[in-house]
C-alpha cells in the first residue's frame, strides 16, 4: 500500500482540548508540548490505521505538520492576522492601491515578527542539536492576492506592470524566509503538506492554491517565471496543486522542473502525471467530503 498523510481541522483538534491561539506557534516549550499530545490522540483514535504514536517525545518542530495554513508571510509584509482557538490564522489582506503598492518593499527580516521565529530555531538547534521547519512557504499568487486582493485579477488584464509589483514583493518575501529556514534545517516543506515526508522532507513545496482561480496564459505570463526563480534556486522543488484542473496548468509547471508534485481531488490523474517524467515524486490529495459520503470499497477504488 502507498504511503499516506492525513491533515485534521483546528476544529477536530479543538473538540479533543486543543486551541490555536498566536501562543502556539511562539511559545516553542507550548507548541512541543502540544505536539506531542495531538501525536497520542491519533494514535488513540487512528493508531489501528497507522498514525499518531503510542509514546511520542519531544520532536523539534516550527509550526506544525499537523495543521495547514499560510500566514506569517503575510503578516511579515504588514497584513493583519487574526488567531482563533479553533481555527486557521486568518489573513486580511491588505488591497493596497496603485500608489501604495508602489511604495511597498519586501521586508527586512531584522524588524517586525521574524526576529520571534529566528529566536525559536536558534532555541530549538541548541537543545535539540537540529530543527525541522513546518513554517508553511506560501505560494507566489497566494502572497500576492494578500497584498493587492482581487484587484490582481484585473492587473493581470489591464495593468500587467503594477501585477508584476505586486508578484515581485511576494517572490522576495518568500524567497527570503526560505533562506532564513535554510540557515538552520534542510527539512523545510512539511508545512505545505505533510506528504513530503513520504519522500523527501528537504522538498521545497509552493503552495500554487489560488491558481485554480486562473487561465493557463496568465499563469504562464505572470506565476511561472517567479515560480521558475524559486525552482533555479530551492531544490528539490515541488508543487501543490490542491484544485480540481492540474491537467489544465500540469505542462506549464513540468516547465520548473518538478521533483514532487501534489495532484488536487478531482484533477484528471492520468492527463497530469503524463506531463511530468516517472521519476517525479506524487501525492495523490483526496476530497474531505468523499471520505464523508463514499464507502471504504470505493475510496479504495
Amino acid at each position: 500500500m502507498a504511503g499516506f498523510d492525513v491533515t485534521f481541522h483546528p476544529g477536530w483538534w479543538h473538540k479533543r482540548g486543543f486551541t490555536f491561539e498566536e501562543r502556539f506557534f511562539l511559545d516553542a516549550d507550548y507548541r512541543l508540548d502540544r505536539d506531542r499530545d495531538m501525536r497520542r490522540v491519533l494514535f488513540e483514535e487512528y493508531g489501528h490505521a497507522g498514525m499518531g504514536e503510542k509514546d511520542p517525545c519531544l520532536r523539534p518542530v516550527m509550526d506544525s505538520d499537523l495543521l495547514a495554513g499560510e500566514y506569517l508571510q503575510a503578516q511579515l509584509v504588514g497584513c493583519e492576522i487574526s488567531f482563533y482557538p479553533d481555527k486557521l490564522p486568518y489573513t486580511h489582506a491588505l488591497e493596497l492601491d496603485d500608489d501604495a503598492l508602489l511604495c511597498l518593499e519586501p521586508p527586512d527580516l531584522k524588524e517586525g515578527v521574524w526576529p520571534a521565529y529566528d529566536r525559536q530555531f536558534k532555541y530549538l538547534l541548541e537543545r535539540f542539536g537540529r530543527v525541522d521547519s513546518c513554517i508553511d512557504l506560501h505560494g507566489i499568487q497566494n502572497l500576492a492576492l494578500a497584498i493587492r486582493g482581487y484587484q490582481l485579477f484585473e492587473d493581470y488584464k489591464g495593468a500587467p506592470e503594477t501585477a508584476h509589483t505586486a508578484l515581485s514583493v511576494a517572490y522576495e518575501t518568500i524567497a527570503a524566509v526560505a533562506r532564513a529556514i535554510r540557515l538552520y534545517t534542510r527539512n523545510i516543506g512539511s508545512g505545505v503538506s505533510g506528504a513530503v515526508r513520504l519522500h523527501d522532507p528537504g522538498i521545497y513545496l509552493t503552495s500554487n492554491c489560488s491558481c485554480e482561480m486562473i487561465s493557463l496564459s496568465d499563469y504562464r505570463n505572470y506565476i511561472l517565471p517567479w515560480e521558475k526563480k524559486l525552482g533555479d534556486e530551492f531544490r528539490p522543488f515541488g508543487i501543490h496543486h490542491c484544485g480540481g484542473s492540474l491537467q489544465r496548468l500540469a505542462a506549464a509547471y513540468a516547465q520548473t522542473d518538478p521533483d514532487f508534485i501534489e495532484v488536487g481531488a478531482f484533477s484528471d490523474i492520468y492527463e497530469s502525471l503524463a506531463c511530468f517524467p516517472k521519476s517525479t515524486k506524487v501525492n495523490l490529495r483526496f476530497s474531505p467530503v468523499s471520505l464523508l459520503t463514499e464507502s471504504p470499497d470505493s475510496i479504495r477504488e
